[in-house]
Order: structure tokens, then C-alpha cells, then sequence
């Protein structure tokens, strides 16, 4: 837990540069620890993650998270510790997205979208609830129009849910 603050406290006097060459190593230690049966100490390990994410440079902490969002051959569903992985994940994807520059992410898109699309067919609550939030996010940041041809393959009730809730994001 002590490790764990000590992210949470420093991430923000870490220079960027600095973090890029170790932000993959850290962040996947941080999951294992958040994948751990302590729920206590899982906790504070997400929350040292999110810190992380929100101090590095968008670009890195997101080509590190993407790749180790599941492949989208792969699931659902989802059980036991590969379920605690992917919500630990989308945990700490779902700020580096609001972060991400539109055109990096534009560019990026099929490095998250097929494996969240997919992921949002899980029969975990929360993984469809994290699902959804980081694909609105994804909309908010390069457009509905950008995010259409990925989320095709979803059913109509999929896509209502996912409109229903951009516009709610995106209200004045």
C-alpha cells in the first residue's frame, strides 16, 4: 500500500519524459497488484494507476493500456481474474482517453475499438458499464461519425444505449 501512495504522491512531480520510459513496467505492476484478492490494496492500486495515467503523456499511457485490452477473438466472457484484469484496465484507460489529443487518437482508434466493442457483449455489469463510458469518451474526443464503423457489429439495443448516452455527454 505504502508503494502504491508513493505513486499516487509523486506522479505529479515525475517529469513526462521521465515516465514514458517506465509507465508500461509500472502500470502492469500496478494490475497485478489491483488483480490481487486485497481488496484494499486493489483499490489503492487502481488509484495510484489512475494517477499515473492522468500525470504521463496521453499518447504513452494509452499505446501501453490498448495493449493489454484483450483481443477481440478472445472474449466474452469474461471469468475470474481475466474479468478483474479487463475492469483494472478500462479503469485506467477510461481517463487516459479524456486526455488523448483528438488526432493521436483518431489514428489509434483500431488499437481500443474492436476490443471494447466487443467487451461490451460481457456478461459482467461492469465491464459493460466501463465499456460503454470509455466508447462515449471515445465519441466525445474524435466524433460519433470516427467510432461508427467499429461499433457496426453491435446489436441496435448496443448501439441505442451508446447514442443515448453520447447525447447525454454531450448536452449543454
Amino acid at each position: 500500500i505504502a508503494a502504491c501512495g508513493c505513486v499516487i504522491s509523486f506522479s505529479g512531480f515525475v517529469p513526462k519524459e521521465r515516465m514514458e520510459e517506465n509507465i508500461d513496467t509500472v502500470l502492469c505492476a500496478l494490475l497485478e497488484i489491483a488483480d490481487g484478492d486485497d481488496y484494499e490494496l486493489s483499490t489503492v492500486a487502481v488509484a495510484a494507476g489512475i494517477q499515473l495515467v492522468k500525470a504521463a503523456e496521453p499518447a504513452d499511457a494509452f499505446s501501453c493500456l490498448a495493449l493489454l485490452l484483450p483481443s477481440p477473438s478472445d472474449m466474452p466472457p469474461f471469468r475470474g481474474p481475466e474479468a478483474r484484469r479487463l475492469t483494472n484496465t478500462l479503469k485506467l484507460l477510461r481517463p487516459c482517453l479524456r486526455q488523448i489529443p483528438q488526432e493521436q487518437l483518431k489514428v489509434a482508434l483500431h488499437l481500443c475499438m474492436p476490443s471494447l466493442c466487443r467487451s461490451f457483449e460481457s456478461p459482467h455489469a461492469e465491464i459493460r458499464h466501463l465499456c460503454l463510458d470509455c466508447i462515449v469518451t471515445v465519441m466525445t474526443v474524435v466524433g460519433e461519425d470516427a467510432v461508427a464503423t467499429f461499433s457496426r457489429s453491435m446489436t441496435k439495443t448496443q448501439q441505442q444505449l451508446i447514442s443515448l448516452h453520447f447525447a447525454k455527454a454531450t448536452a449543454v
